[in-house]
């Protein structure tokens, strides 16, 4: 039987083409996401702002299994799965975890903090939602950094962290897929 439904799978990109390989899969209709950063680059002695990738060489593709792997043997993409090393299989992301994490890389707040991690790194933390604002409903882990508390969405090859009031979350006991 053939595997219909999408997921989400992380894909590794070599030389810093995610752009490139971006616009292949949106050509395709393939829904697609690189989470972006405003960085200040100084040229020809001005300083500008330019948007780029936030984690090099990644990109999250949402495609059904036979799609993906006649893409990889048909083309030359630049592109190769994120294994598990557990499993031994390709990263496949969560629906709901990799809409948090969407939700908050795209909120292009200045206080993120990126980091390419395992979610097995954040374990030890309280699992919560957070209540209010922008980023109601979103599910996340607090781990503390530095003596401060911050919120860490986390996926299995990435996390993204930001500073939340203590007011604005609550406490959960529903496990976060990992």
């Amino acid at each position: 039987m053939i595997d219909t439904q999408k997921y989400w799978y992380a894909l590794r990109v070599t030389y810093q083409r995610e752009m490139k390989v971006k616009g292949y899969f949106d050509d395709l209709g393939v829904e697609t996401f690189i989470p972006m950063q405003t960085v200040e680059r100084v040229v020809s002695g001005r300083k500008r702002k330019a948007i780029v990738p936030a984690i090099h060489n990644l990109i999250f593709v949402r495609i059904e299994p036979p799609q993906i792997k006649h893409i990889k043997q048909s083309t030359a993409l630049p592109i190769c799965y994120i294994m598990n090393p557990e499993s031994k299989s390709p990263v496949t992301i969560d629906e709901r975890q990799m809409h948090d994490f969407i939700t908050v890389c795209n909120s292009r707040i200045r206080s993120l903090q990126w980091e390419t991690m395992s979610a097995a790194e954040l374990k030890s933390g309280d699992r919560m939602e957070i209540t209010e604002g922008m980023f109601c409903g979103v599910r996340g882990v607090m781990v503390r950094r530095n003596g401060r508390g911050r919120f860490v969405v986390s996926i299995e090859v990435a996390a993204v962290s930001i500073s939340i009031p203590a007011k604005s979350v609550k406490k959960i006991s529903e496990e976060i897929p990992a």
